[in-house]
């Protein structure tokens, strides 16, 4: 059978097969160019085709129908539009020009990276010759390192020296070659340089303080592992594995998730240990393998509790706090999938609809399974609660409170999000930049979120350095609570501080009811206040409202909203800062409408709102 028949085959799990077939799972060696035809080892090749066969019911299926048929490989001149952090960028991978200037420090970071060649090369790795891949790469990280060679920290971007920065390029570096040829690890120049980073992240790690120490520290020390297992120098992995091993119990909760109240950083974290796992796999480290597999699951388990299945049936995710630059969210939904398959569940059931981390390996659904995330782990921070067609999501800010400085939070305690049918409708914000002017601070300021305000404020504070725990515990209070009662009640306690007068709590319940989501807000206390409560709809949703009813709709759902009838109503769209919707870094051009509702009130106050969503 030869590739044209191949390619007439309709059976879509063949294709998806060996589409994602290309790498095996575990060694990240294992595949390498020869004359233009790519290789499994011989025990991989074997199963692979035993696979299809049995998948295809042909028989006659050659290795060679793989290679002649369905790969087609595209020419490729070095030149290419890449993705940095939001911007993107044409480049010659033959005359990069590492002066250039960008308007977004981020960009820089990004470029200084390699992040942008790191994913070039995952995406492309099946359809550009692979010898040539490798040459355009080992180019750039020459032409890096002579550009760079004798120049001082003090005389370069910022970007090019910072701890995280280096840690990154000496892992995409390494990552990039050994998928492309192990035998490039052992070239004398790039060697010499990724040593010499690797020194340079040693005397420069990045702690300041358990106050304002952030995920960093972490990554420091998976660029410290990667470069001592893979260049077999055991200091660097011996001090690599003590910084993850303890950060991990520093920045993680129970029985998960990252401290640092963002969905998106929680997917990368589980990416960092997905790379980590997969790697001391690779070179048999069965010691650190034993460590992070308990604690890979419960990231994994954990970032699963963010996704649903938008109105196609692909993966989607619900998105709190900043988005990283470093990756966008869609390209790396896929890490908690890449690892499971690394631990050794071959099901996968929602694959990603774009290219990404994932595509590295075989992921396919398995006819007859159906794999669900948990959903809903119970934790001190997180609500998830959902019936056939919603899902709730919300939040409060608990474990390290008040200290939002070594992390990516946002002042949305008490917010929540609404999906319908994989339908987003109600939506945090998101986070365009990290400039921290315009749209950038409201997105995370409490005005980017669905919450209560009181008198022109939120219940968290901006941490300084100078605060002691006296002061802290009389200003703020009590840590936010929240809890889900049988799926169908998220209830949330806040506000317990003296950060506003005459506040003494504000007890957010929202539920669930069919197709109906009811949120009352008791807010506790005396004399008069000014109360605000603002939703944000989703782009595709617009809004017109009746008195103390405001309809919504996309054109095919809709929906209705019941206030109280006392309070006034506003619609806010257009160019308002209010109204920027971002769901990847870069993004600030997505407006959506914010409904807000305000009311002069005297305490105790009730109030009651209520969301119907009609097909």
């Amino acid at each position: 059978m030869g590739g044209n028949t191949l390619k007439k085959i309709k059976n879509k799990e063949i294709m998806d097969f060996v589409k994602y077939s290309i790498c095996h799972p575990i060694n990240l060696a294992t595949v390498f160019c020869e004359k233009q035809n790519r290789y499994w080892s011989s025990e991989s090749k074997k199963n692979i085709l035993n696979k299809v066969k049995a998948v295809s019911g042909i028989k006659s299926f050659k290795y060679s129908n793989v290679t002649s048929g369905y790969i087609e490989q595209k020419a490729f001149n070095g030149q290419a539009e890449f993705l940095l952090a939001g911007q993107k960028v044409i480049l010659d991978l033959s005359n990069i020009q590492w002066d250039r200037k960008f308007d977004d420090a981020e960009d820089a970071a990004a470029f200084y990276r390699f992040m942008w060649l790191y994913r070039f090369v995952i995406e492309n790795i099946n359809s550009i010759d692979r010898e040539t891949l490798l040459q355009y790469s080992k180019n750039v990280i020459y032409s890096w390192i002579d550009f760079y060679k004798d120049k001082n920290k003090e005389e370069v971007h910022s970007e090019v020296w910072q701890t995280y920065s280096v840690a990154e390029r000496v892992f995409n570096w390494i990552f990039i070659l050994a998928l492309l040829s192990p035998e490039c690890i052992s070239d004398k120049i790039i060697i010499r340089s990724i040593i010499r980073q690797a020194c340079y992240i040693q005397e420069n790690l990045e702690y300041y303080g358990e106050r304002f120490t952030g995920n960093h520290l972490t990554n420091d020390g998976r660029g410290l592992y990667t470069v001592g297992v893979m260049l077999g120098l055991n200091e660097f992995r011996e001090l690599g594995c003590k910084l993850i091993k303890n950060e991990y119990d520093r920045v993680i909760y129970k029985p998960g998730y990252l401290r640092e109240g963002s969905s998106h950083y929680q997917i990368l974290y589980t990416k960092w240990f997905t790379d980590l796992y997969w790697i001391a796999l690779s070179v048999k480290d069965n010691e650190f393998v034993k460590w992070i597999e308990p604690r890979l699951k419960d990231l994994v388990i954990c970032s699963e509790s963010f996704f649903f299945y938008d109105k196609n049936g692909f993966v989607d995710m619900d998105f709190w706090g900043d988005i990283s630059p470093d990756h966008p969210p869609m390209w790396i939904i896929g890490a908690p999938a890449v690892a499971r398959k690394l631990m050794g569940e071959n099901v996968f059931d929602f694959i990603p609809q774009t290219q990404g981390f994932h595509s590295l390996l075989s992921m396919r659904k398995e006819e007859g399974e159906n794999f669900k995330g948990e959903n809903y782990v119970e934790n001190e921070e997180w609500g998830r609660i959902e019936n056939e067609n919603c899902i709730v999501h919300s939040r409060v800010f608990s474990n390290i409170y008040p200290n939002n400085a070594p992390g990516h939070f946002h002042k949305d305690t008490g917010s929540f999000t609404l999906k319908y049918k994989g339908k987003k409708i109600i939506v945090d914000a998101g986070r365009c930049n990290y400039s921290g002017i315009g749209a950038s601070k409201y997105q995370k300021d409490f005005y980017g979120h669905n919450q209560i305000v009181i008198d022109g404020t939120s219940s968290e504070i901006e941490m300084r350095r100078f605060y002691t725990q006296r002061f802290l515990n009389y200003y703020v209070g009590e840590k936010p609570k929240i809890e889900c009662i049988d799926n169908t009640e998220i209830k949330m306690t806040y506000f317990e501080g003296k950060k506003i007068k005459n506040i003494s709590s504000c007890i957010r319940k929202i539920l669930l009811h069919n197709n109906e989501v009811e949120i009352e807000d008791f807010i506790e206390g005396r004399g008069f206040h000014w109360i605000q409560f603002a939703i944000h709809l989703h782009p595709d949703f617009s809004a017109s409202k009746l008195e103390n009813i405001v309809r919504i709709t996309d054109g095919e759902l809709n929906g209705e909203m019941y206030y109280d009838p006392r309070g006034k109503i506003e619609l806010i769209n257009g160019d308002n800062l209010y109204c920027n919707y971002s769901e990847k870094y870069g993004q600030n051009n997505k407006t959506s409408t914010v409904i807000l509702f305000a009311q002069y009130v005297k305490l105790p106050y009730l109030l009651k709102t209520k969301i119907c969503i009609k097909e």
